[in-house]
């Protein structure tokens, strides 16, 4: 159905298409430029219906919690459901293109409908009436000063020096809480200033020293990066010797033929020392992505730990790498392609589409306005 001619926005929301028939969440077909304003708010969806967790400019009858009906004179239930049609996802789990529209809904809804300098948008205000408001765009430098402003700091948004990897015990120090927001050593090394080898061993020193028998790990919203982190990770928490990844396979010349090839990950992993044998909870959701879909499948696959939050974005059994940048000539449109075939299951189910959580739990709308963490808390709680 691509039209003959198109121009570079058009052809970016056709093209967004074959996200869904790739269903590889390595594969991402980026815009030629990006906007200079955008949406000023952040969405939450929750059991199909759309609400604004956060806005970014002060409008009468407009806040927090404005369940929102119509975005530009459609409704919101169909924008969402076009976006979702477009985004990356791995495999047949679409928790990865939910988690892209809560958390960069302003930026993809630009590349996908172009940049605009105001919003109409209906919604239900505090009093349970519909109004209607006409909302400005915003560059990201506005919604950024207002965020710093008006809300709490996010760890999706706010990379803080030493905010990356952080460990916390409970008061009685038999529960411990391990947050890794990132694999990837360019972003812990300069926007958290923290490597994570040396942290990570400095961590597992002080839960060895300590009574901790109980590790609660949150990989909620960490997208991956290098595997030999997670192989750091899980030498101190699997019992025995492991192998992150099954086999690898690389497509053989022009003809679409696989064949094996060996990697960074392909081989028997030793233990620390060390190794944490106490009680292991992992947090995760749409964002748990990648390397962390990795660490994640292979401590199910050892049933090592329990699950708690929502489904990890990334696929238990299969996923890609090695990506290589190519722009399209006369769109200027950016697809970044993988070249590496990960194929990691070996006890678990090939054709499980996503992780087997133990306890499913998505915040209310309420809860995230009011800065709880049922996840937490509920994993907390598992063990007091």
């Amino acid at each position: 159905n691509l039209p003959d001619h198109s121009n570079s926005a058009e052809a970016y929301f056709h093209l967004s298409q074959f996200a869904q028939v790739l269903q590889d969440g390595h594969t991402l077909f980026l815009p030629k430029e990006s906007a200079a304003v955008y949406f000023p708010g952040r969405l939450y969806t929750v059991d199909g219906r759309v609400f604004l967790q956060e806005i970014y400019i002060d409008l009468p009858g407009l806040e927090q919690g404005t369940e929102v009906k119509t975005l530009n004179g459609r409704s919101i239930q169909e924008i969402h459901q076009e976006m979702l049609d477009r985004l990356p996802q791995d495999g047949p789990n679409p928790a990865y293109s939910h988690w892209i529209f809560d958390t960069f809904f302003r930026q993809y809804y630009a590349y996908f409908y172009g940049e605009q300098s105001a919003f109409s948008l209906t919604g239900i205000d505090a009093s349970g009436q519909i109004q209607a408001w006409t909302v400005p765009a915003l560059s990201p430098a506005d919604i950024q000063t207002f965020r710093t402003q008006h809300y709490p700091k996010d760890p999706v948004y706010d990379r803080e020096c030493g905010g990356g990897l952080q460990l916390a015990f409970l008061p009685d120090s038999l529960t411990a809480i391990l947050t890794i927001r990132d694999f990837h050593p360019p972003v812990l090394q300069k926007q958290y200033q923290q490597r994570f080898p040396k942290t990570m061993d400095g961590f597992f020193k002080e839960i060895d020293q300590s009574p901790c028998d109980h590790l609660i790990i949150d990989l909620r919203h960490n997208q991956g990066g290098a595997i030999r982190f997670g192989q750091q990770l899980l030498s101190y928490l699997l019992d025995e010797p492991f192998t992150m990844v099954a086999s690898y396979q690389k497509v053989k010349g022009t003809a679409p033929e696989l064949r094996t090839v060996r990697g960074s990950a392909d081989r028997p992993h030793g233990l620390q020392t060390n190794r944490f044998t106490g009680k292991v909870t992992v947090l995760t959701n749409g964002g748990t992505f990648s390397n962390s879909a990795i660490v994640c499948s292979i401590l199910q696959e050892h049933q090592r730990a329990t699950f708690i939050g929502t489904h990890y974005g990334g696929s238990p059994t299969v996923l890609a790498g090695g990506d290589k940048s190519i722009t399209l000539p006369n769109t200027g449109i950016q697809v970044n392609i993988p070249t590496l075939r990960f194929n990691l299951a070996r006890a678990i189910d090939p054709k499980a589409p996503v992780l087997f959580l133990d306890t499913y739990i998505r915040p209310t709308i309420e809860e995230r306005l009011l800065g709880q963490d049922p996840v937490l808390n509920r994993a907390i709680g598992d063990v007091h």
